[in-house]
Parts: structure tokens; sequence; C-alpha cells
């Protein structure tokens, strides 16, 4: 019962160490189980000093490098305190001695959550399942590291390639995880497949509820233009979640869409604001939120004094003047941007322009939209709206090879892109290639009009 006395938890974190650096380090000391190593990890556990712990544990193993349960116990202390780096380094070291299923859990978490290095995951899956053949969670784990890698390639054909390598992994584990069904839907949703995305999407929804699922399905109702659907699940689960940022992107998306056939550019711009603002939040809370939950800042939030739904831009433009290097808040402001430009808000445009840190793409796009010059777009053709906006450009000024070129571009960079078949549409009727001309305008008409990549990859 002394570890709820938490007033005597420093006190006794002093003791223990006390008496570790007293005790010669030997391999019998540090391989057998240790009462002192034991308690101490409870007691900064209890603390939430992970930190501390890990130092420690790491003077212990630079004493003593040949106790496989020692560099265990760094390896788990280092990637609780945030040493993910260090972390992956002992454990690869670890992994020639011992093939665990433990380990390779640690390497490939730190590879797909943290580090953003999904070729590594993918390579020890593979070595994991030698060792370990048909495991469920390695089968499931190089799905998600190929997801992850589809979503860093550029242009589409690679992304599919890798997709449907994520989805043949997820398809043979047949795991009962949590977020199993919400990655199989999510893999099947980028592929295009978005009747079967909503079946396992429905499903996963129905059993969990959670943010992930709720906005998953929104996006996947958004894209089949149920519009009333997706924004009852985005309903529902705000109310438990104010301020989530996956849930406020969904809404941006939703009312987006709907504006092109309501008019009304109001909602988008409410919801672009909403999303701005909790961006902004999630910066006070993350600290209490474990590393996992954290993933790209989407973890749920609820903010107690905060009403989303009565936010304007003074309130983001007072929250962003000392954190708008928040990587959640430039995050959402892409998102921000990309919605307040189709709205043609300006007040929206510059404020997101201005906010935002890595921006020579997003002025690019101003300055066509402010001087109508495509000059400066030729620099991105990397990115999808630029291509986009390329294609349009030189298309109005007559240039129809060179704008063909653009909108193939855009289309290679993400087959859903609708303004791209459009144009490439428009270009065949006006060479009298209708046969052509009207694949193209059904292929617009089939896009997805949502970014599915905004929904966390992870483990």
């Amino acid at each position: 019962m002394e570890y709820f006395d938490l007033e005597n938890l420093e006190k006794k974190a002093e003791k223990l160490i006390k008496e570790i650096d007293e005790i010669k380090l030997t391999k019998e000391f540090t391989n057998s189980p240790n009462r002192n190593l034991d308690e101490l990890g409870v007691v900064y556990c209890l603390t939430g000093n992970d930190a501390a712990l890990y130092s420690k544990l790491k003077q212990c193993y630079i004493k003593q490098q040949s106790s496989e349960q020692l560099e265990f116990k760094t390896v788990l202390a280092g990637y609780a305190a945030g040493k993910y780096s260090e972390a992956l380094f002992l454990a690869k070291d670890l992994l020639v001695a011992n093939q665990s299923i433990e380990i390779f859990q640690v390497i490939i978490k730190i590879c797909v959550n943290h580090l953003l290095i999904p070729e590594w995951a993918v390579h020890y899956a593979k070595i994991g399942l030698e060792s370990h053949p048909e495991h469920p969670w390695l089968c499931f784990s190089m799905g998600i590291a190929y997801s992850l890698l589809g979503d860093q390639e550029v242009y589409y054909k690679d992304k599919v390639t890798l997709w449907e390598k994520s989805r043949e992994s997820l398809q043979l584990c047949k795991s009962n995880r949590r977020n199993y069904l919400y990655h199989l839907a999510l893999i099947e949703a980028k592929l295009g497949n978005l009747d079967e995305a909503l079946r396992n999407a429905a499903e996963g929804y129905r059993l969990c509820n959670d943010p992930y699922y709720s906005a998953l399905l929104s996006l996947i109702m958004t894209a089949q233009e149920d519009f009333t659907g997706s924004l009852q699940v985005i309903k529902r689960g705000l109310q438990g979640c104010p301020s989530n940022i996956l849930l406020r992107s969904a809404k941006v998306y939703t009312y987006l869409n709907l504006s092109k056939i309501t008019q009304d550019k109001a909602p988008v711009k409410k919801s672009i604001i909403s999303l701005l603002k909790s961006s902004l939040e999630f910066l006070d809370n993350a600290s209490t939120i474990p590393a996992d939950e954290r993933i790209a800042g989407l973890t749920s939030i609820k903010e107690e004094n905060s009403n989303p739904e009565h936010d304007s831009l003074q309130d983001v433009i007072k929250l962003a003047a000392n954190n708008s290097h928040n990587p959640n808040f430039q995050q959402a402001l892409r998102l921000a941007f990309e919605a307040a430009f189709a709205i043609q808000d300006e007040e929206l445009i510059e404020f997101s322009l201005n906010s935002l840190q890595d921006k020579k793409a997003e002025q690019a796009i101003y300055e066509f939209h402010k001087t109508g010059d495509i000059n400066g777009l030729d620099n991105f053709i990397e990115n999808l709206k630029a291509c986009e906006l390329l294609a349009k450009g030189r298309y109005d000024s007559g240039d129809k090879a060179r704008a063909m070129s653009a909108a193939n571009q855009a289309i290679s960079l993400d087959n859903n892109s609708a303004e791209a078949w459009i144009i490439l549409g428009k270009i065949h009727k006006d060479y009298n290639q209708l046969s052509e001309a009207m694949n193209c305008f059904v292929a617009a008409l089939k896009c997805a009009n949502v970014r599915f990549s905004i929904l966390p990859v992870y483990i």
C-alpha cells in the first residue's frame, strides 16, 4: 500500500537509486528478478517520470551490456520517455539474441507510429514472420506499414501497388484488434472500393463508435454524397469530443461538398474556423495524453469550457499568437487553405497562408488566385492543386496540349482529381473525340471528393 502514499514516492525513488548504485552490477544481478529495479520502475511510472527511469536504466545497462532482461527494460523505458531513436537502436541490438514477438512489436511501433519509416517496419515484419509464421500481429502490422508506405509515394499508380499489398496483409491476419476494421475500411476507401469500405467502417463504428471510425464513416458517406448521414455521424461524435481534430476535418469536407449543391458557403467557413481552433486547443492538452494516442494530434479531446459552435476567426488569431508552430495547427491550416480557396473566402485564405510555415506551393496558388499568373505553378508539379490550376489556366488560355499534360500529371498524383478529369473531357470534346470525352466526364463523376489521407495510420 506504500505506493498509494504519493507524498513519499520521491523519497522512495531516492532510496532505491542509492541502493542500486551501491550494488555491484553483475550478470547474475541484472538477469535475475531484481526488487530494486522493479520497484523503481513502479515508482517512476506512478510519478510519470519516464525520462528519469530511462536515464537510470540506461546507466545500469552501460555498466553491464550482456543483460537481455535489463536491455529490454531499458528499451521500454526509452519508448515511454519518447526517446524513440535510442529505443529503436537498443531494440535492434537486442533482436540479434532475442527474436521474441515483444521485441518486434516495439521496433515496428516505433517505425510506424513515431519515426515514420514504414519501409523499416515492413522489413522487420518480414523478419518476424520468419520466426513467427502467420503471426496475426505481424501480418496486421505489415499491412499498416504498407498502407503508410503507399501514402508516402508521390504517384497514384505507386500508391495503389502498395495499398493492394496492405489489403492483402490485412485480409490474411483476420485480427480481432479494435482498429482492424478501421484500417481495412480505410485501405478499401483509398483503393476506391467505397461500398466495401462502408460495410467495414459501419461494422467497426457499431462495435467501437470512437472518433476514428466516426471520421472514416463520415468521409465515406460524403464521398457517396450521403451528406445527411455524414453530418449525423459527426454530430454524434462531437457530442463527446467537441474539439476532436479528425471529426472537425471530416465536417469541413462534408460541408465543402454539400456547398457545391446548396451554394451555401457559411457552414464551410464556420467548420474551418472550428477546425483551426480545435487544432490549437490540442497543444494545451497533449501532455496528459499517452504517446500512442497522440499520433498526428488526432486524439479525442473534450474541452469543458469551449463551445466550438460559436468560434470566430478572432478566437483563432488569439490562440495562434504564440502557438502557430504547433504541427497540428499547421496540418489543419493546409486543409483550411484548400477549403477557403474552394469557397473563395479571402479572409480565411490570407490568414491560412500567412500562418503556414512551409507555404511555397500555397503562395504560388495564391498568386494565381490574385493575378491569374500560372507561371509560378510550374515549379510545383508534385502538388495536386497546383497541377489542377495549371491545367485550367492553360486550357483557358487556349494551350490545350500543355493543359492536357498538366491534367494528366494531376491524375497521376491522384486519380480522384475531378477537376483534372473535367479538363481532359473538355479537351477531348473540343477535338470532337466524344467517346474519350464521355469517359473522362464519367471518371469525374466517380471521384471521391475527399482526402482519406487525413486519417491516421497507426498500430
